[in-house]
C-alpha cells in the first residue's frame, strides 16, 4: 500500500512540472502608427513582477509558460495584454496613448 502511493506521488509531482514548464518566448514591440521599434518597452507576465525591457531595436525575449498573459506598456502608449498561449514568438504593435494634458500651470 505505501509503495503504491509513493509511486502515485512521484507520478503526480512529474505531471504537474510537466503541465508548468516555461519557455522562451520572444518579439518585438512597435509602434502601430509608423512601425518603428520602440524602445524601452515594458514586457511584464500579468500578476507577477517578472519583466523584461525592449532593446534599441524592440526585441525582447522572456521566459513565460503557455498559461500566461505578457502585458506591454510604454508612456505615451495604450497598455496591451497578449496571452501566450503556447506561441514562442509574439510580435505587438502599440497603439499611441488618447491621453491628452487639457490645462498648464506655471509655477514662478
Amino acid at each position: 500500500m505505501l509503495k503504491n502511493l509513493l509511486s502515485f506521488f512521484i507520478c503526480f509531482v512529474f505531471s504537474v512540472s510537466l503541465f508548468a514548464q516555461k519557455s522562451q518566448v520572444n518579439g518585438k514591440v512597435t509602434d502601430a502608427s509608423n512601425g518603428e521599434a520602440v524602445i524601452g518597452a515594458n514586457v511584464t507576465l500579468k500578476g507577477t513582477s517578472t519583466g523584461v525591457v525592449t532593446d534599441v531595436n524592440g526585441a525582447f525575449t522572456i521566459s513565460a509558460s503557455s498559461a500566461d498573459v505578457l502585458v506591454i506598456s510604454f508612456v505615451g502608449y495604450d497598455t496591451k495584454e497578449v496571452s501566450v498561449g503556447g506561441q514562442t514568438t509574439i510580435n505587438v504593435q502599440l497603439e499611441s496613448g488618447s491621453t491628452v494634458l487639457n490645462d498648464v500651470v506655471f509655477v514662478g
